[in-house]
């Protein structure tokens, strides 16, 4: 069994644990924004071809 971070005896420094959250935190933020980012460009064409489409039934 591999070693934890409860472990008392962890050879990883704060500093190390810091980054390493740090880096976690920073991970999780872009994938969770990445799903909304590439899907608004989507969501625009969608609206700007019901506009067109109006436009042309006008």
């Amino acid at each position: 069994m591999g070693m934890t971070a409860s472990t008392p005896c962890s050879p990883m420094s704060s500093h190390t644990k810091e980054r390493v959250t740090m880096t976690k935190v920073t991970l999780e933020n872009f994938y969770n924004n990445l799903i909304p980012q590439l899907e608004e460009p989507l969501v625009r064409r969608g609206l700007f071809r019901r506009k067109m489409r109006a436009m042309c039934m006008q």
